[in-house]
């Protein structure tokens, strides 16, 4: 992922902005595209912004998983899959769809 951070605006600095920038900030994949926040808060409305990252497992004797839980925006959010002996970890879905096939994931990898 690549970002492009302008920087503040003169006027912006003079009229002492306090829910930030009005800046257009941008982030691109690995190829290129332009990253599309699903949210655009400030303020009072960024501070108070949470979000629920809930992680279920196919089948409780394969295995345990860590992390979740409400977290504020701008968090990461954590969860680690821990397979018993005799299992594999095969990956984390959302909705059918396979995320990753690490055990460890951040919500920098879309959870």
């Amino acid at each position: 992922m690549e970002g492009v951070l302008p920087a503040y605006d003169k006027a912006e600095l003079e009229k002492d902005t306090p829910e930030g920038s009005d800046a257009d900030y941008r982030l691109y994949d690995a190829d290129g595209n332009t990253i599309n926040s699903d949210s655009d808060l400030s303020g009072d409305d960024a501070r108070n912004a949470y979000f629920t990252v809930e992680a279920l497992v196919s089948d409780e004797k394969a295995g345990t998983v860590i992390g979740g839980g409400i977290y504020q925006y701008g968090q990461f959010a954590k969860l680690q899959a821990i397979p018993e002996e005799e299992y594999v970890f095969e990956g984390w879905y959302r909705k059918g769809i396979l995320l990753s096939k690490r055990r460890g994931l951040q919500d920098t990898d879309t959870v």
